[in-house]
Formats: structure tokens, sequence, C-alpha cells
């Protein structure tokens, strides 16, 4: 016969946590250049954070971490982290290969989370782990911080190398971090005629405006595509 196994089961835990995914969610996906849109069907108005990029492995390394130390042990469960990593480390390697991203992006993280996993088992008892926790998921939210300032900044220098080579006045543009390499921008300045983009690396300070293209919102084929 299968044993019958008593769950307190707390509604009032789960509304919470359902609130915190969902809501937690929708934040973290409008920092991104994409965007969202979280009064739909009333309102369709789009919002933008121009933070982060929107795969950031170090926010992963932040909260896969806080994840990690957070979870109660089981032999599946050390498994199932260990093959996680080794597949981010891989991609991330493989990133470097393909696109010429920074080496140093897979090797600090293939170093650093399994880190993570050995303090965990190792050396964070069982009573610590939740502070140990905490302190993953704040560190993902200063570098949120400092992303959002470097943005800014990024979007300045652009704004002021590129309205120079623009006919007309801008009227909204749009900054991104390059992937895993959060002290690359690439900001793109919007007129009502031209896009242009600039490249603008903070470490450095090369700040690197493109060439003005069209927009082409008066071709008169764009209402048949739209």
């Amino acid at each position: 016969d299968a044993a019958v196994v008593a769950v307190d089961v707390r509604p009032g835990g789960l509304r919470l946590a359902a609130a915190l995914g969902l809501g937690s969610h929708l934040l973290l996906d409008s920092l991104n250049t994409y965007g969202v849109r979280p009064w739909l069907p009333f309102d369709g108005t789009w919002y933008y954070g121009d933070v982060a990029f929107i795969v950031d492995p170090w926010l992963w390394l932040a909260f896969g971490a806080g994840a990690a130390l957070g979870v109660p042990p089981t032999r599946w469960g050390r498994r199932r982290w260990w093959f996680w990593n080794g597949v981010v480390t891989g991609f991330l390697f493989f990133r470097a290969a393909l696109f010429g991203n920074p080496w140093a992006v897979p090797m600090i993280w293939g170093v650093l989370m399994p880190m993570a996993l050995i303090a965990r088992e190792r050396v964070i008892p069982p009573a610590r782990r939740q502070v140990a926790s905490l302190a993953a998921i704040g560190l993902a939210i200063v570098y949120l911080l400092g992303l959002g300032v470097s943005s800014r900044v990024a979007a300045g220098h652009a704004l002021r190398h590129g309205r120079p080579l623009l006919a007309q006045a801008v009227e909204s543009y749009s900054s991104s971090p390059a992937p895993a390499i959060p002290w690359r921008f690439r900001v793109v300045l919007a007129t009502p005629t031209e896009l242009l983009a600039v490249d603008v690396d903070l470490l450095s300070g090369r700040i690197e405006p493109g060439t003005p293209l069209p927009r082409g919102l008066d071709d008169p084929h764009l209402p048949a595509v739209t």
C-alpha cells in the first residue's frame, strides 16, 4: 500500500509565492530592451528598462548561486546543479569562440559557480545557507543598479557624439549592454526620419557612432505589411 504523507499547506503562503513569482518575472523582463506590456488587454503601452541584456550570465550566476544555496540538499539536486553549471559554462565558452566575447567571462563563471556549489556542501553550515542565499540575491540587485547607472551614462555619451550626425532632433533612444560585457553598450538614437547606432565602451572610453540610416516610415508600401 502506498504511504500517505500529510503536508501542511498554507494557502496564504502559496498565494504570496505566486504573486512574488509573477511580479518578479514582469519586473525582470521590463529591465531589457524588449520591454513588457503588463496592462494588456486594457492598455498596450510598452515599458522598457534598458538596463540588462535579455540573457545575462552574471545575473544567472547571482540568482543561480542564491537558488543553489537555498534549496534543500538532495542527491538529485546536487547532480542537477552540477549538470546545469556544465551546460552554462559550455554555452559561454561556445559564445566566446564563435563571437569573440572575452574568454574571461566563461572562465570567471567556471570558477565562481562551482565555488558556490562546493561552499554550499562543504563550507556553509545549513543554518547559514538562507543568509548566503539572500546575500547572493542582494548582489544581483546591486549589479542591476550598477547596470542602470552605466546604461544612462552610456546614453549620455552617445547623445553628445551622435546628435551632430543627425539631421533632426533625437526623439527617443534605447541603450543595451553587450551580452556578458556590462561595460559595453549599444545606444540607438531615433529621430522622426533616421536611426543611429553608437557603440560605447565605458572602460576604454571608446565611442564609435555608426552611419545614420533612414527609418523609411514614409514608404508607401508600409501600410500593406502592417
